[in-house]
């Protein structure tokens, strides 16, 4: 039962209507409703005015258009019909002008000026064929009503002819030519400068997706390289000849630092190289133009000796060396575990020379001792022969 007596929102949908859409079709909607809403006042008044001056013929004309203007109305509220809205509204108005200007014989000037105003209209609410095809019924009218000047007959409705009405229709048929013209062409340079924009639009956006896409794989990649670094206890530098600038790995944290190769103001170590060590070398690279690859024994801040592979390798610009390039590895552990191993060796080294030793003495002690107990038991058996 409340669903039948529920009364339609037409305010909120019209509402909804005129706020859908981009920037230009609601613009275009804001247009349809604010004319629609204003034409029908306006009609409704003029209807009145008509049928209380006994000029029902007039009144006739301009009564459907209040009907007509709530039906454009509809349209966009409830169907969301912008374009349909639109066409309704425009050629409504355009009947409602063209029938008083003909009934009047051309002599209505303010239908004259009304049409150059519904030109303007068509061409900011209606799509370009519509627009179009209304230009051309506005001039078609327009000439109707020009030649219907220079006519003698009576109309049913009269206006006091003057001389005036011929050349405000020529105004209004040149109007009604030139103003359409500009209009589209404005309106051609508009669409083709948002269509770039929206082409810009879209690339920009594919742009940044890609820029997105680069950043998380780039990423991904430093995060890879800090946790590969840290697993294999590996630091890395690279130096710039042309700006004198070293950049490094710190410590294991996988971030990245830079200094100048002069600057000596801290004693710090990059990847086991204090910075006297590291401008010993770049400057040795640089003169001698080769990659290298050397152990190097080094004393960190805490006392401790450790060791490090260094590896490099040079890029050139031409015959000039542009970059070079360095990796530390923390090869202390395997130092150690090399070092461990040697001593077992030498252990087991020691063990096999003694065992070979007690073997080579154990050797000939067992011969005598087996000579002397021959010898020990065939005494034993002489002496006993002999008693």
């Amino acid at each position: 039962m409340s669903s039948i007596l529920t009364v339609p929102d037409h305010f909120g949908q019209l509402h909804a209507a005129l706020g859908a859409g981009d920037f230009e079709n609601r613009t275009r909607s804001w247009v349809v409703a604010a004319v629609a809403l204003f034409v029908t006042a306006l009609g409704a008044m003029l209807t009145m005015l008509d049928l209380s001056n006994g000029q029902y013929l007039v009144a006739g004309t301009t009564a459907p258009l209040p009907l007509l203007m709530l039906i454009s109305v509809w349209l966009l509220s409830d169907k969301r019909y912008l374009n349909a809205a639109a066409n309704v509204l425009v050629f409504s108005i355009f009947a409602a002008l063209a029938a008083p200007m003909i009934l009047a014989g051309g002599h209505a000037p303010g239908a004259y000026v009304a049409a150059i105003t519904l030109v303007v209209l068509a061409n900011v609410i209606l799509t370009e064929r519509a627009a179009i095809g209304l230009n051309f019924a506005v001039v078609a009218l327009l000439l109707l009503g020009l030649w219907l000047t220079t006519r003698s007959w009576a109309f049913p409705v009269i206006f006091d002819s003057d001389q005036f009405m011929p050349r405000l229709a020529r105004v209004a048929i040149a109007s009604a030519i030139v103003v359409p013209v500009i209009l589209m062409l404005y309106r051609r340079s508009s669409d083709r400068a948002r269509s770039d924009l929206l082409e810009a639009q879209t690339d920009a956006h594919e742009a940044g997706d890609m820029l997105s896409s680069v950043l998380v794989e780039h990423l991904a990649s430093i995060h890879l390289l800090s946790r590969l670094q840290i697993i294999g206890q590996l630091g890395g530098w690279w130096f710039d000849p042309q700006t004198g600038t070293v950049h490094h790995t710190i410590g294991s944290a996988g971030a990245l630092s830079q200094y100048h190769v002069d600057d000596d103001s801290r004693c710090e170590t990059i990847d086991g190289l204090s910075r006297a060590d590291l401008k010993t070398l770049i400057a040795e690279v640089l003169q001698s133009k080769l990659p290298w690859d050397r152990e190097v024994k080094v004393t960190d801040d805490d006392g401790r000796t450790k060791w490090y592979r260094s590896i490099g390798e040079l890029e050139f610009d031409g015959d000039e060396v542009a970059k070079i390039f360095g990796v530390m590895h923390d090869v202390t552990e395997v130092r150690e575990a090399q070092a461990q191993q040697a001593n077992g060796q030498k252990l087991e080294a020691i063990g096999t020379l003694a065992a070979g030793m007690a073997h080579e003495i154990n050797t000939p002690a067992q011969f005598v001792g087996d000579n002397l107990k021959f010898l020990r038991d065939s005494f034993a058996d002489l002496q006993a022969l002999t008693n």
